[in-house]
């Protein structure tokens, strides 16, 4: 079966998207899935740490994801795939000549809005799951994702930028659906690096399941350092600490992800200004005291 396609995207940096992918991934992997990650950020974090900065240094634009983009480059497709420390991990990795194809008006961005789609195509076959990280904005790194996505999901942050973030969210997902993605799904929002002794996280993630229910995952991922930790020995928490709290979450968040993906992929696609739930207005903070 081909693989399913899933994009982690939010417009507000610092939501830890990256991190939770990374992680993601690591717990794909450890259950036998072959893994494709595709570094679709033009800052490359993801690359960096599974690759290494001075592998990604010494990488030629048409080794990464960059060369899709390039009308004088013709390579095959796998020559982009790299293989990771992990057997069952491999990635498409970034580099800085991705920056200038991020163009801020993507729908004008004629066949390199469908770029990446066409890509994934080719390489669908090899994978059980492919999962492609975003830049933290709405810009064609991000749309071409979504175009090529056979569903997609949004970490926040319970707080005042991370929630005004998710309107802008459900507005991306429709406007890629009514132009080059009809059958997008959208998981729902993940909150993310939840710390539960701050009352400020508790009243906006209230806040946000009341607004959104269905819309906000039932698990929520805690801020851990185990998490950080893993990111520093370059090892997801899956096979940094798999018998921790931290590495239960992500199962538990991977099995959340992996149902919501059956329930939507079952019914007809939806878009977010179809659904029930208006414009997320956050408390203020002398009432989310």
């Amino acid at each position: 079966m081909p693989a399913k396609v899933i994009s982690a995207f939010n417009e507000k940096g610092g939501v830890g998207k990256t991190t939770l992918l990374f992680h993601v991934a690591g717990e794909f992997a450890r259950r036998g899935l072959k893994v494709l990650l595709i570094d679709h950020e033009p800052q490359h974090s993801l690359s960096n740490n599974l690759l290494g900065l001075a592998t990604i240094r010494q990488l030629h634009s048409n080794e990464t994801i960059a060369a899709i983009y390039d009308d004088a480059c013709e390579v095959p497709s796998s020559r982009l795939i790299h293989s990771t420390a992990f057997r069952q991990i491999s990635i498409v990795p970034s580099c800085d000549a991705l920056k200038p194809y991020n163009d801020a008006r993507p729908e004008e961005a004629g066949a390199k809005q469908v770029a990446l789609r066409e890509f994934i195509g080719d390489v669908k076959p090899q994978f059980d799951i492919i999962l492609i990280d975003c830049p933290s904005n709405l810009a064609l790194c991000t749309w071409a994702s979504l175009t090529a996505s056979d569903a997609a999901y949004s970490p926040t942050l319970p707080e005042d930028f991370g929630a005004q973030g998710t309107t802008s969210v459900r507005a991306m997902v429709d406007a890629v659906m009514s132009a080059t993605n009809p059958n997008l799904r959208f998981l729902g929002f993940v909150l993310n690096m939840v710390d539960r002794r701050l009352s400020i996280h508790k009243a906006y993630e209230r806040s946000l399941r009341e607004h959104y229910g269905h819309r906000v995952f039932s698990t929520s991922v805690p801020h851990r350092v185990d998490f950080k930790e893993g990111v520093a020995a370059r090892k997801p928490i899956a096979f940094y600490k798999p018998n921790s709290p931290a590495a239960q979450c992500i199962a538990d968040l991977v099995d959340e992800l992996t149902d919501r993906m059956a329930d939507c992929l079952a019914r007809p696609p939806q878009l977010q200004n179809e659904d029930s739930t208006s414009a997320f207005q956050p408390r203020s903070r002398c009432e989310a005291r």
